[in-house]
């Protein structure tokens, strides 16, 4: 049984529209039998009865609240991620609220190359220079995550050696706590970098082994880290204005075209004739500070069929289309999601 675990922050007007479609696109491509762990920061009444509609199997979030927004993200992940596992899952895929996978039987694909040895795959953006898994997606083996030990942070519980605390790239980020404990344990790990045909923008709207997609700042407003280097907007006002107008413009276009367009927005980011890429297996110890993106030629497609096909493919224009904003109606799979998962019980993007 697989467990995907996802902390919704709704964040502006398009923010339920892409938990719908999150959720959809799960149901949609997901092959084998899976329960979904959700919890809201501060227990929103509004996101959580759209989470129960859904057949979400909902965490109370806890009372009190870190005052940094990914250590937060990180100890509901954990939280998540422990129930998972003490309710019988082989297997957790983290997510979050805005990426979602875009190959049919992606948990096949990435259950298949799981091993004791490498028990966790996981997206690294190395186009941010990043070194460390990003829990936008990680999927691990139930042997490797220690109920109450392991963390997706640094700083929350996990206890790792100086090495592995000056490893990552972003020590104070969500995922830091995974490559610390892959390191302490000498285990390896396979990565998923960025695959895009086409950029958009730097950070939105991205594909990873063209296998998941990121919108990127779904959850908040859209300010980044590369920012500095594209527009540099500590020089003055203007520019901070500029940089500002112009992430929003981008924003707004790929949500729009998310909710509305789905397929034929992805297949075009993917570029024609786009297949999965294998993901990169990864030693810990061997990783360097900051990391750069492997170039698309050093990359090996895998062995599915091609965009459009019944196994593993990229969705196509022409396939069945993603829901745009929801309806007031019952989702169509509804009924499915609840027969196969039991009772729920009560239960943020990072910068860049």
């Amino acid at each position: 049984m697989l467990g995907v675990c996802v902390v919704y922050l709704v964040h502006g007007p398009g923010g339920f529209h892409l938990l719908d479609l999150s959720i959809a696109q799960l149901e949609r491509l997901t092959a084998g039998p899976y329960r979904l762990y959700g919890c809201c920061p501060g227990n929103d009444g509004e996101t959580l009865r759209r989470m129960q509609r859904h057949g979400v199997i909902i965490q109370e979030a806890p009372a009190e609240r870190p005052a940094n927004v990914a250590a937060e993200h990180a100890s509901l992940l954990d939280i998540l991620v422990d129930r998972a596992f003490s309710e019988g899952c082989t297997h957790v895929a983290t997510f979050d609220m805005d990426s979602w996978p875009i190959q049919k039987r992606w948990d096949r694909l990435y259950r298949s190359v799981l091993t004791k040895e490498t028990p966790v795959a996981a997206v690294v953006r190395t186009e941010l220079q990043d070194n460390f898994p990003s829990p936008l997606f990680t999927m691990m083996r139930a042997g490797f995550w220690r109920r109450g030990k392991s963390s997706f942070g640094l700083g929350q519980r996990g206890r790792f050696t100086p090495q592995a605390r000056r490893l990552s790239s972003r020590p104070g980020e969500s995922g830091s706590g995974i490559l610390a404990q892959l390191h302490d344990a000498g285990l390896s790990f396979h990565r998923l970098e960025r695959s895009n045909s086409w950029d958009v923008h730097p950070v939105m709207a991205a594909l990873y082994d063209n296998t998941i997609f990121h919108l990127g700042a779904g959850s908040r407003a859209p300010r980044f880290r590369s920012d500095h280097k594209a527009y540099q907007p500590g020089r003055s006002p203007i520019r901070r204005r500029f940089a500002d107008q112009m992430n929003e413009a981008c924003q707004a276009f790929t949500l729009a075209e998310v909710l509305n367009r789905h397929d034929e927005f992805v297949a075009e980011l993917a570029g024609k004739g786009a297949r999965p890429l294998k993901p990169i297996e990864t030693d810990p110890k061997a990783l360097p500070k900051t990391m750069t993106l492997t170039p698309a030629a050093r990359r090996q497609r895998w062995s599915v069929n091609r965009p459009g096909g019944t196994s593993g493919s990229i969705a196509a224009p022409g396939s069945t289309p993603a829901p745009g904003p929801p309806a007031t109606t019952t989702p169509p799979r509804q009924r499915t999601l609840r027969s196969r998962r039991p009772v729920p019980g009560r239960g943020g993007d990072q910068p860049d």
